[in-house]
């Protein structure tokens, strides 16, 4: 807590994990691949791009899990997610033990002690050789201060949460676009210079992303 003691009351947390790919032929690096995934379906209400029905995926936390309070300040998560069994849809992920690996801890968000902490490793006990650092979350917070950079309900807080699940392959089942972290932020950010939004009939960039709210 702020005075440096340990909390003992968390009545629970967040927990995603994921594995590291190197790139493929034509990448221009490596990117992170989530062992878990969640479908979102267009609902039947409401206007969008995309049909009633349309489905995407995108990363997201575990369910299932068990998680105890050992009282002293420490816990003990174990995944409900079986890693070998994990599914994109209809393809299997893939569990790789010789990949480099990220657990990401949520917690908090509303109320409470609030943050996120991630550990990177490999399973299979080698050495930790390959990462993936292109930005740091300091950045962001120069212009987006420490409490406005976070997502998600709050408990979002670090470029390393955000690496963990706007990845390659995650969208938004409304309007169809990318929810990969480099497309997304940089469409966010300047997407009126980019050529192509200043296309000729094009779109703005739109997601309605968490929560369904745009």
């Amino acid at each position: 807590d702020p005075a440096r003691g340990p909390v003992v009351d968390l009545p629970s947390i967040s927990a995603n994990i994921s594995k590291l790919v190197p790139a493929a032929t034509g990448e221009a690096s490596n990117h992170w691949m989530p062992y878990i995934w969640t479908t979102e379906t267009v609902p039947a209400t409401g206007t969008y791009p995309r049909p009633a029905g349309a489905v995407a995926y995108q990363g997201g936390t575990d369910t299932g899990g068990t998680f105890t309070n050992h009282r002293d300040g420490t816990y003990t998560y174990v995944f409900g997610t079986n890693l070998t069994t994990a599914m994109r849809g209809g393809t299997a992920v893939g569990y790789e033990r010789n990949r480099t690996t990220r657990v990401l801890i949520m917690l908090g968000g509303h109320s409470g002690a609030t943050g996120d902490a991630h550990f990177d490793f490999v399973p299979d006990g080698s050495a930790l050789t390959e990462t993936r650092a292109i930005i740091d979350t300091a950045p962001c917070q120069t212009c987006h201060g420490g409490l406005q950079f976070q997502a998600h309900g709050g408990n979002r807080r670090s470029i390393e949460a955000c690496q963990s699940c706007h990845v390659q392959g995650a969208t938004d089942a409304e309007s169809g676009n990318s929810l990969e972290l480099r497309s997304m932020i940089h469409k966010i950010h300047a997407g009126g210079e980019l050529a192509s939004m200043q296309a000729t009939g094009s779109t703005p960039f739109t997601v309605w992303g968490y929560g369904n709210a745009q």
